[in-house]
């Protein structure tokens, strides 16, 4: 649940301040991982202050996903790339400003493209 301004605060004991491209927020944010057609794969739900790699290793391992994984910018960190091809898991995402340009096939550039849908399940 987010909220702003000085709204009340529903869960002033558990939620905290996040920050994401947008700007900040006060309440949560979830993880998800979905299938290609959309279907609930693992999800967790944290604080809004918790970095988004931390959550990674957990969706992955409960997942039990191999294969292509698509996700935002804030998945993206030092080594990451490479200690998820050690569990069999490629991860794909847009690259941050300071980030040399990845190669994508054209598959994998428009399924990128199509990230939106987990977005859309919230």
């Amino acid at each position: 649940m987010l909220t702003c301004g000085k709204s009340n605060r529903v869960f002033a004991d558990s939620a905290t301040r996040g920050k994401t491209s947008v700007g900040w927020f006060y309440g949560f944010k979830i993880h998800l991982i979905c299938d290609h057609i959309g279907r609930l794969i693992s999800y967790c739900i944290t604080t809004g202050n918790v970095d988004d790699r931390k959550v990674l290793p957990d969706l992955i391992e409960h997942s039990q996903l191999t294969g292509k994984l698509f996700g935002d910018r804030g998945y993206v960190g030092k080594n990451w790339r490479s200690r998820l091809a050690e569990v069999g898991v490629q991860l794909l995402t847009r690259v941050k400003r300071n980030m040399k340009p990845q190669s994508l096939d054209a598959f994998d550039s428009a399924v990128l493209r199509k990230r939106g849908m987990i977005e859309a399940l919230i």
